[in-house]
């Protein structure tokens, strides 16, 4: 498989929504709110996409997001 580089990008939330994310970050089993919110934006990205539910398959699928 091919290495990806990343890029960074810095995201604003008020209080209340960061405390979610926390939560569920810890609730799925995320190390980190990068991890999550990567998983969050793949997920998202093939539901639009049209895929089929079975091909939604990420590194993290075992966090369930």
């Amino acid at each position: 498989m091919k290495k990806e580089t990343v890029s960074r990008f810095s995201v604003s939330l008020p209080p209340s929504l960061l405390r979610q994310l926390d939560e569920m970050s810890s609730e799925k089993g995320y190390d980190n709110r990068p991890l999550a919110i990567a998983d969050m934006i793949r997920n998202t990205t093939l539901s639009n996409t049209g895929r089929n539910s079975a091909t939604k398959t990420s590194r993290h699928h075992h966090a369930g997001l």
